[in-house]
């Protein structure tokens, strides 16, 4: 059922897709996109081709198909956007506290109809029969043994679940920093890739889906690693392995799009041809990384 309704609502979400498709009024599910997922650069590309269409006839073909194109570039970042209340919705449930034993223990969870224990909290045990004395005890009353001072309960070995729980909540800080970090690096991106290219050039189109893909895959692991740290009993060396992977694959991710900026910005202000073989190594890089990204997933 739950697959069903995701279905449903990508679907739902995606019927814009269905105006680009005609011409003359393909510009309207542009600017729509734009509108509901606040992207003035969809509005910008929508008013675009309404205008080439309609004003510059002999290009309306061209702008069409180059339309359908960004259409469908563009499509998972609108339903990343929209999709993101319904996101945090969910990590809001998934955080709530669950309940512990320490809670089931406290005055408002106690259930009348439980068994209560009425032994005595400092107690101590006969060296000889093992029976359990209280601590003000002198001899024992099971066997009449004398009551060392030093036989005293042995108490309970405490758990380091707690202490577990708050190493693996030091990961989620870390994420968090890596969350930022990437915000910062894609907006640099793409600000550079909308100031230097222009749909519907090719080489915008390609620079925009690895940015769109790369974001994609960011969040699919920032979503996956914070849910093994919240359901996690434990710090595990399983879990705590599978942590370190996802977290050095979002540096990985940042880092690629770190050096794709730079790289960019080197090669544009030296000159107006097109890039260069090094950016387009470093595409290459990272397509393959996001591609082993979502094979691995």
């Amino acid at each position: 059922m739950i697959e069903m309704a995701n279905l449903s609502w990508k679907q739902i979400n995606s019927l814009w897709i269905i105006f680009v498709f005609i011409p003359f009024i393909n510009a309207l599910a542009f600017i729509y996109v734009g509108l509901k997922a606040k992207k003035k650069l969809w509005i910008e590309v929508g008013v675009g081709i309404f205008i080439l269409e309609w004003l510059v006839p002999a290009l309306a073909a061209w702008v069409w198909f180059g339309g359908i194109i960004y259409a469908f570039i563009i499509s998972k970042k609108f339903l990343d956007i929209i999709g993101d209340e319904n996101f945090n919705n969910s990590k809001a449930e998934m955080n709530d506290p669950i309940e512990t034993n320490a809670t089931r223990s406290s005055p408002e969870h106690i259930n009348v109809a439980d068994p209560v224990d009425n032994t005595p909290k400092n107690k101590k045990y006969c060296s000889k029969c093992g029976a359990v004395v209280s601590s003000n005890t002198i001899f024992c009353g099971k066997c009449g043994f004398k009551i060392k001072e030093d036989i005293l309960e042995p108490e309970p070995m405490k758990t380091d679940s707690s202490k577990n729980i708050h190493s693996l909540k030091i990961h989620e800080s870390e994420i968090r920093e890596l969350e930022v970090s990437y915000k910062i690096k894609e907006k640099n991106a793409r600000e550079l890739i909308e100031k230097h290219f222009a749909p519907p050039q090719l080489t915008y189109y390609r620079f925009i889906g690895v940015i769109d893909d790369s974001n994609q895959i960011f969040y699919n692991n920032v979503e996956s690693t914070l849910n093994i740290i919240n359901l996690a009993t434990g710090h595990t060396p399983k879990v705590d392995g599978e942590i370190n992977k996802r977290l050095d694959r979002l540096k990985s991710i940042i880092e690629k799009i770190d050096e794709l900026t730079n790289e960019m910005a080197i090669n544009l202000s030296n000159s107006n041809e097109s890039y260069s073989d090094e950016i387009k190594d470093l595409l290459e890089d990272m397509e393959e990384l996001v591609d082993s990204v979502k094979e691995y997933s």
